[in-house]
This record gives structure tokens, sequence and C-alpha cells, in this order.
């Protein structure tokens, strides 16, 4: 803690510490087969568990993004990262604007995710764990196999 000029500074430098853990958590679960839930189940499983095991450091982690810049820019280019490690996924769509769409559905399903599992473990918010297992797995399955499509860039409507 003495390195540091800060307690934000402390948690950007774990977080950029645990980035290969979780980029190469993503790159497994890229190269899953998608014929089935039960692989993706499994991932789902572990990484809850994960939260299970770990809350009070994923709540300390949850406060500095929402409140410290340096925390939240550190943990998006890791989930960033997470995404360009997806390579079978990015593989199936074009170089350009449709693999930067579907880049960018991994990162706001990683970020889904993320706050899912925030307010289910930490939170403990009122619905199984099986429910929300199944339903994370649905989501993640959804999008790995194409059937939530990237939508293409848009000009945006609002200021």
């Amino acid at each position: 803690y003495l390195h540091f000029k800060n307690k934000a500074e402390l948690v950007a430098a774990t977080l950029a510490q645990l980035s290969p853990e979780v980029v190469d958590s993503y790159r497994e679960l890229d190269h899953l087969d998608t014929a089935g839930l039960d692989g993706i189940r499994e991932w789902v499983e572990r990484s809850t568990q994960l939260w299970v095991d770990q809350y009070r450091q994923f709540e300390t982690f949850e406060h500095a993004l929402a409140v410290e810049p340096i925390v939240s820019q550190r943990w998006y280019q890791t989930l960033s990262d997470a995404a360009d490690a997806m390579t079978v996924y990015l593989g199936r769509f074009p170089v350009g604007p449709q693999r930067q769409a579907a880049r960018l559905t991994l990162i706001t399903t990683m970020l889904g995710f993320e706050r899912t599992l925030y307010f289910m473990v930490v939170r403990s918010v009122p619905v199984a764990l099986s429910d929300i297992i199944d339903t994370l797995t649905a989501q993640w399955h959804a999008v790995l196999t194409g059937r939530v499509p990237p939508m293409q860039p848009s000009q945006p409507t609002y200021h």
C-alpha cells in the first residue's frame, strides 16, 4: 500500500494483476463446445463460485469501479482484452463493422454478467442462485451460438 498514492491506484494495480486470469477465463469460454449447455454451465458455475468465495474483494472492486475513473478504465481494458481473446467467436465475423459489433456484444455481455453476479452474490438479491446460473448460461449460449446477433453500429440518436 505504501507504493500507491491512494486506494484507487492499489485497486487498479490489483485488477491489472488479475487481468491475465480474466482474459484466460473468457478465452476458455470461447473454446467450449456450444452444441449443448453443459460446458457453458460449468464455466458459469466456476465464475459464480469465484464471486461466492471472494465476495468481499469483489465488493471492494465494485465500489471502486463506481467512483474511481482509473479503476473503471483498467477494468474496461481487461474486458476489452478478454473480448479480443475470444477469437473463435470473433472469427465468425468479417473484419470491420461486423466484427466490431460482435466485440461490443461480448463486452456488454461481460458487463451484464458481472453486474448480475454482483447483485446476486454480494448484494444477496432474493433469487435462487441456481436460477441465475441457468439464466446466465442461456444468455452466454445465445451469444456464443449467434442467436443474439450483433447489431450493426449506427449513428447515435442521443446527445
